[in-house]
């Protein structure tokens, strides 16, 4: 497992990253594409635990897929990652690798600048399969990730599969981890309105 070298085939995930969601609008803005009407909320940070990682592989099987594709929105994967280590920011994981081999990969340095892996430099991230019924995004500034899912069967499926502690409604989401963000303060009113109209 390695970053993503060719240009083909990070265009190829990049086509179907751009049918699930608008990279040109910012969180809370309704990121998912329309279709997309079942959200639930994970802590940004939980997406490098073995925890999630084995329950995203066990997603994958129950829902008949046998890789997911995980690529950092932001920085640029194309203006800031290729431009300067002439790979992208962007991988493809199987069901039959490892919790190790995909903390390996976030933490590697992508050519003499330590600073620039993934764990470290990445402020949006998306994660999608190779069906079009589910994706997450992740948003770092806001310390969220956010599973988009396009009907009440995909969504049960992942609720059934990940821990109930780490997996937050709309209301939790907004009680529990964004007020941290605004260092304790109650979420301003007009990103609450927002985040209420697009993803409740």
């Amino acid at each position: 497992m390695n970053f993503i070298c060719k240009k083909s085939i990070f265009k190829d995930n990049l086509q179907k990253l751009d049918e699930l969601i608008d990279r040109r609008k910012e969180f809370p803005e309704q990121i998912f594409k329309i279709g997309f009407s079942h959200f639930s909320f994970l802590r940004f940070d939980d997406i490098f635990l073995e925890t999630f990682i084995n329950s995203i592989k066990e997603f994958l099987k129950e829902n008949g897929e046998t890789e997911f594709t995980f690529v950092v929105v932001n920085p640029n994967p194309e203006t800031y990652f290729f431009e300067h280590f002439r790979k992208y920011s962007a991988f493809e994981m199987s069901v039959n690798n490892s919790f190790e081999e995909y903390l390996s990969i976030l933490q590697l340095d992508p050519g003499e600048s330590p600073a620039d892996a993934i764990v470290y430099n990445s402020f949006e991230i998306m994660l999608f399969g190779k069906n079009s019924d589910w994706a997450i995004y992740c948003n770092r500034y806001f310390e969220v990730a956010i599973l988009g899912c396009k009907n009440t069967a995909i969504s049960e499926r992942f609720s059934s599969i990940y821990p109930k502690s780490g997996l937050y409604d709309l209301e939790s989401f907004i009680s529990e981890i964004l007020p941290p963000v605004f260092s304790g303060s109650p979420v301003p009113d007009k990103m609450f309105q927002s985040i209420i109209n697009n993803y409740s």
